[in-house]
């Protein structure tokens, strides 16, 4: 994350505070590798509702590199985060980067500027309404076509 924390900070903000970076949630800022080491990194076949369950408990640990940019990005001046974006019943379905474009394609309709994107895998960085720059964190667990 090195080189989004440069890039974050080389950019000027605007005083409206309209400047956003979009962080994904899963294996970006939290890491579920205690819920996958507990299931067999793969082995089991997935449970949905085991996996819902382990959510529910809120212990998955950050993902250092990912906090500190956060943190970091904070002290810049970005805003801290303003909501959090889940997927409703009707977007079920959706291929993310269908799904994450439409999101990015609201927040810049709401005159939104997204600056920085972090995510690990291509559907939360690609499609409609990118940000300036994108950075990928690696995802050893899986990968999302």
């Amino acid at each position: 994350m090195k080189e989004a924390l440069e890039y974050a900070k080389s950019v000027e903000l605007g005083e409206d505070a309209k400047d956003v970076w979009v962080f994904d949630i899963d294996e970006t800022l939290l890491s579920n590798l205690p819920y996958y080491a507990d299931h067999g990194f793969g082995l089991e076949v997935f449970d949905g509702v085991e996996f819902d369950k382990w959510v529910d408990k809120a212990m998955a640990p950050p993902i250092e590199s990912s906090l500190k940019l956060y943190e970091e990005v904070l002290k810049l001046g970005f805003k801290d985060w303003d909501k959090l974006i889940l997927r409703a019943t009707e977007d079920h379905g959706k291929l993310a980067t269908i799904y994450k474009s439409e999101k990015r394609n609201e927040m810049v309709e709401e005159g939104y500027r997204i600056l920085g994107n972090s995510g690990d895998q291509w559907g939360d960085l690609l499609g409609s309404s990118v940000s300036i720059r994108s950075f990928m964190l690696p995802n050893p667990m899986y990968y999302i076509p």
